[in-house]
């Protein structure tokens, strides 16, 4: 049982790996002994459940082959391959993209492909709208930081130039504040009409969504 459990541990530990390195961040560097001991398709099962691409093997021949290991591709693959098919549903396609996964065109099987990019089409769309509403919330927050600063410095200082400086400051971040509210409105309301469209499909948007 224990041999079992450290068999699970070091396949999760190794596909962790993988997935951080189709993301960018990858860190960890596979061993010679994982790399030969590994039961490649148990990891590629794990890869494909969580949406890895076919060429997510590269990785783990990259890190083996070096080292004088040859990566089992083809159970990766086959392992992958059954991974993978819960993953590429339509709703699924939907949830994933409103995480802000990056689809590649060698993830989901042909015939589960067209279901996964409906529910995906939907989702990125809202989550795109979404991401603007967010970074303006941000750009809103900042700029009434940057109106409270002008207007503690306009009130407390004793230099001329400072509440010079300050006043102006304060007229250029009220005209940004404008700005950036008319854009707000403007994306909120196209957020919401994607959310209420998404719901009229059959979909389950989070409540978060457009806040």
């Amino acid at each position: 049982m224990l041999h079992q459990l450290s068999n699970v541990f070091r396949v999760s530990i190794i596909s962790v790996a993988g997935l951080s390195a189709l993301n960018g961040c990858a860190t960890y560097q596979l061993s010679a002994k994982e790399c030969l001991y590994s039961d490649w398709h148990a990891v590629g099962h794990i890869d494909g459940s969580r949406g890895a691409p076919a060429n997510q093997v590269l990785y783990y021949e990259n890190q083996c082959n070096p080292q004088g290991v040859n990566v089992d591709s083809n159970q990766y693959e086959k392992g992958r391959v059954k991974g993978v098919e819960p993953f590429c549903t339509v709703d699924n396609g939907f949830h994933v993209s409103l995480q802000g996964y990056d689809y590649s065109s060698d993830t989901c099987p042909s015939d589960l492909e067209l279901d996964f990019l409906q529910g995906y089409q939907v989702g990125l769309d809202l989550y795109l709208v979404s991401s603007q509403l967010r970074r303006v919330n941000n750009s809103i927050s900042d700029n009434a930081t940057s109106i409270l600063v002008s207007t503690i410095l306009g009130v407390t200082t004793a230099s001329p130039a400072v509440r010079s400086q300050a006043s102006a400051d304060l007229q250029a971040a009220g005209k940004t504040g404008k700005t950036l509210n008319s854009q707000r409105d403007y994306l909120v309301t196209q957020c919401r009409k994607l959310k209420v469209d998404a719901i009229a499909m059959g979909y389950k948007p989070p409540d978060y969504i457009c806040q």
